[in-house]
C-alpha cells in the first residue's frame, strides 16, 4: 500500500510542457531583439515582459496540481498567441527608441 501510494503521489511533480517553455524563450528573445534594435520602446519592451511573466505563472499554477489538461493548454496557447501577435505589432509600428 506505501508502495503505490510513493508511486501514485504527485504532489509537487509538474506536468512536463517544452513546447511552453520554448515558446516562451522564443518571445523573450523577440522582445531582447526588439529592445537591441531599437524597435521596441521601454515601456512597449515592459509591458510585453509583463504579459510573458503573466503566462510563465499562469502555467506554473495550472500545473501545480501535476497535470496540465486540455482546457488549461487552449488558454496558454492563446494567451501565447496573443502574446506573439502583440510583440509583433509593436515591433512594426513605427516607434523607435529615442
Amino acid at each position: 500500500r506505501d508502495i503505490w501510494r510513493e508511486r501514485h503521489d504527485h504532489q509537487g511533480a509538474m506536468a512536463p510542457t517544452p513546447w511552453v517553455d520554448g515558446r516562451l524563450q522564443n518571445e523573450q528573445r523577440r522582445i531582447d531583439a526588439g529592445v537591441a534594435d531599437g524597435s521596441l520602446t521601454a515601456r512597449e519592451a515592459r509591458r510585453l515582459q509583463a504579459g510573458e511573466n503573466r503566462i510563465a505563472a499562469e502555467e506554473q499554477r495550472f500545473k501545480s496540481d501535476g497535470a496540465f489538461p486540455p482546457r488549461e493548454r487552449q488558454k496558454t496557447l492563446h494567451d501565447e498567441n496573443r502574446l506573439s501577435r502583440q510583440i509583433y505589432r509593436q515591433r512594426h509600428d513605427g516607434q523607435r527608441r529615442r
